[in-house]
């Protein structure tokens, strides 16, 4: 249900969305794709699963620590 509130709402998240637009513009996204994860961790370009998932793990625990 907090996911269709969220849906409902575009204003909601208005300024992550802009942020994230602001990542995506700067330099280091020199590839495609490219993935930032956690404002903190980026994969650019064609990169194997493990890649991901090494990524995704560190994000994840840096969040939990957080």
């Amino acid at each position: 249900m907090e996911a269709r509130q969220d849906l409902d709402n575009p204003a909601a998240f208005a300024d992550e969305v802009l942020v994230d637009e602001r990542l995506a513009a700067e330099p280091s996204a020199g590839g495609v794709p490219s993935f930032v994860l956690n404002r903190r961790y980026g994969v650019t370009g064609v990169q194997p699963p493990e890649t991901f998932t090494r990524a995704l793990d560190q994000a994840w625990a840096d969040r939990r620590a957080a």
